[in-house]
């Protein structure tokens, strides 16, 4: 199992020192979410009815540092390092890369380290946009993303109202349609794949926690 260090020294060297900082703070939060949903025991936490094993932790922090490992390539270069998964490129991801660049990660991280673990690239490769079936690990690496303390654009009033909510599924609601607004606001296109997850979630919960 690839460790936390390697990876941390990994971003640490290849991101701004703004963009490393909110890497760290995304793995913070991812594992503050994990353990928002359960209670700490001597060597496990129990999250959701199910024990999470170190191992377990190590996956959501290693996720929460390596999520934007690619944010800060030129966007030709995301573009050509996403094409390698071999997965369609929607029109408006042609239009703006950056939209890509969880899916670059994921490729770099089969590159650079060898990693096959599927849970952890699908929560990389989908934290920008989401996706159906993105899994639980995935659910967490985008709320992190977006909720962390460094963020902007969002406070502690509206942090309050998505921790109030009692399940992921419904954290996520709250989070996509927020950031929905606030993409429409700037003059941004909203991804198909998020009106598509935010379709599943409202017409299925179970949707968005097919693998992870």
């Amino acid at each position: 199992m690839l460790k936390k260090e390697p990876v941390r020294q990994y971003v640490r060297e290849r991101l701004s020192l703004g963009r490393f900082l909110h890497s760290l703070r995304t793995a913070e939060t991812a594992v503050e979410l994990l353990l928002h949903f359960g209670s700490v025991g001597d060597d496990s936490r129990r999250v959701n009815n199910y024990l999470i094993d170190r191992e377990t932790l190590n996956r959501v922090e290693i996720a929460g540092l390596a999520h934007d490992m690619a944010r800060e390539l030129s966007p030709g270069l995301i573009r050509t390092i996403a094409g390698y998964d071999d997965i369609p490129v929607l029109s408006e991801e042609e239009i703006n890369p950056i939209l890509l660049h969880g899916r670059a990660a994921a490729v770099l991280m089969k590159q650079e380290w060898g990693v096959k673990d599927e849970v952890l690239l699908q929560a990389v490769r989908w934290h920008t946009t989401g996706e159906v079936g993105m899994g639980k690990l995935g659910m967490l690496l985008l709320l992190a993303d977006y909720l962390e303390p460094g963020r902007q654009h969002i406070d502690e009033n509206f942090r309050s109202r998505v921790l109030g909510r009692g399940e992921l599924t419904d954290m996520m609601m709250v989070v996509l349609e927020d950031q929905c607004e606030y993409n429409t606001k700037k003059g941004r296109k909203i991804s198909e794949r998020t009106e598509s997850l935010i379709t599943a979630l409202r017409e299925d919960r179970c949707a968005v926690v097919q693998t992870g």
